[in-house]
């Protein structure tokens, strides 16, 4: 019985000892003070274009040429997928750290089905989720296409010069995309 204590007890000496170390880790990585961006795109492109809006929800219809200066997160969305609910805490998360340092958030939201496409259900899903930014209703998927989206959520960082440096598909990157955005506001 004492051994079985002993092991326990060492078991969990262990799992402490590796849990401060990889705190230490993530906090003197949290504390580089110059993150640089990481899985970029090959070659920077001009954003595209957000077309075929169909509604607006927290907002007033947005330019991207009128947002020179500012680092833009193009997500994009719907109601119904998992993954996106997963996601949304982080996008709320980078909104809320980032917004008064520069950046804009632009949901896109894409629907998967005829449902998706009413106004008020994406209303109720965004004060469901507590979303602060706007959000755009591409009902035809004209900026869906304009962006080749592969799927939901699909990320989109665009740099201060308006040029598309990273893309992300999937709800798995939130630590890369979150050093991106650092990134490229201290650029």
């Amino acid at each position: 019985m004492l051994k079985h204590i002993r092991i326990k007890a060492l078991q969990y000496f262990q799992r402490a000892l590796f849990l401060l170390l990889l705190g230490c880790t993530c906090a003197s990585f949290a504390a580089d003070s110059s993150p640089s961006l990481i899985n970029g795109v090959e070659t920077p492109y001009p954003a595209p274009l957000l077309m075929g809006i169909t509604a607006w929800v927290n907002s007033d219809p947005i330019k991207l040429s009128d947002m020179q200066g500012k680092v833009i997160l193009i997500e994009f969305w719907t109601s119904s997928c998992p993954y996106c609910k997963t996601a949304l805490p982080f996008v709320n998360k980078w909104y809320s750290r980032y917004h008064d340092k520069g950046l804009l958030i632009i949901g896109i939201h894409s629907p998967k089905n005829d449902e998706e496409q009413n106004q008020t259900l994406v209303k109720d899903a965004v004060s469901k989720y507590d979303i602060h930014y706007p959000v755009a209703m591409d009902n035809n998927f004209e900026t869906w296409e304009n962006y080749n989206v592969q799927g939901w959520p699909s990320f989109y960082l665009i740099n201060k010069k308006g040029n598309v440096v990273y893309v992300s598909y999937g709800a798995d990157r939130f630590d890369i995309i979150d050093n991106n955005i650092r990134s490229l506001l201290k650029e």
